[in-house]
C-alpha cells in the first residue's frame, strides 16, 4: 500500500527537490547494493548510502527522486538502501518492481497522456525504468535529466520527450512505503 502523504508533505518534498535540483548534475550509473562496496564507494550515491556524510550532488534521475525524499524527511537512508536491493526477475531493483506492479495509471504507446497526474506521484518511463520524475500535479514534473539533453528541473510532461515515442509505457504511482512496499 503506497504512502498516504498529506498535501503539506507532498509540497515539502516538491519544494526540497526543486530547491536542490539546480545544483545537481546527472551522471550515468546507479547505486546497486549487490555490487562490491569498493565499486559502490566510487560513485557519489554509493559513498553517501554506505558511509553517510553530505548528500551527493551528482546522481541519476531515480536517485534524485529518492535522495530528495530522504532530504525532505519522507524516507530514511536505510529505507532507501533496502528498497534498492536487487530483485530477481526482469526489473533492475525492487523500486522498479514496485512501479511496474499495479500502477495507479499506465499509459501505453499511442494512448493519450493524462493531463492530470496527482501531486506527489512518481513517474517511471519505459518498462525498464528508462527515466524517473516527481509530479508537481497536472502536467508539471521535477526531474534530473541527462546532461547532454540539458539538465532539466521543471518540465511539462508533454514536452519532456519521454511522453513522445521514446519510452513506453508510462507508469504513475504514489510513492511506496519503504521498505514494506518493495519487499
Amino acid at each position: 500500500m503506497p504512502l498516504a502523504l498529506t498535501f503539506q508533505q507532498n509540497m515539502h518534498w516538491a519544494w526540497t527537490f526543486a530547491r536542490l535540483l539546480p545544483g545537481w548534475q546527472w551522471i550515468n550509473g546507479s547505486f546497486k547494493p549487490g555490487s562490491p562496496a569498493r565499486f559502490l564507494r566510487m560513485m557519489p550515491t554509493g559513498k553517501y548510502f554506505l558511509d553517510g556524510g553530505d548528500p551527493p550532488t551528482r546522481m541519476n534521475c531515480w536517485e534524485a527522486v529518492l535522495i530528495s525524499g530522504i532530504l525532505a524527511g519522507i524516507y530514511s537512508r536505510e529505507e532507501v538502501i533496502e528498497a534498492l536491493k536487487m530483485k530477481t526477475g526482469t526489473q533492475n531493483n525492487r523500486l522498479m518492481w514496485y512501479m511496474y506492479t499495479v500502477p495507479d495509471i499506465t499509459v501505453q504507446k499511442g494512448a493519450p497522456v493524462p493531463k492530470r497526474i496527482p501531486l506527489g506521484s512518481i513517474l517511471m518511463f519505459g518498462a525498464n525504468g528508462d527515466h524517473f520524475a516527481y509530479s508537481l500535479g497536472g502536467e508539471l514534473l521535477l526531474n534530473l535529466d541527462k546532461t547532454q539533453q540539458g539538465t532539466k528541473t521543471v518540465s511539462w510532461l508533454r514536452d519532456n520527450g519521454y511522453a513522445g515515442d521514446t519510452f513506453w509505457p508510462l507508469y504513475v504511482k504514489r510513492p511506496p512505503r519503504l521498505p514494506a512496499d518493495v519487499v
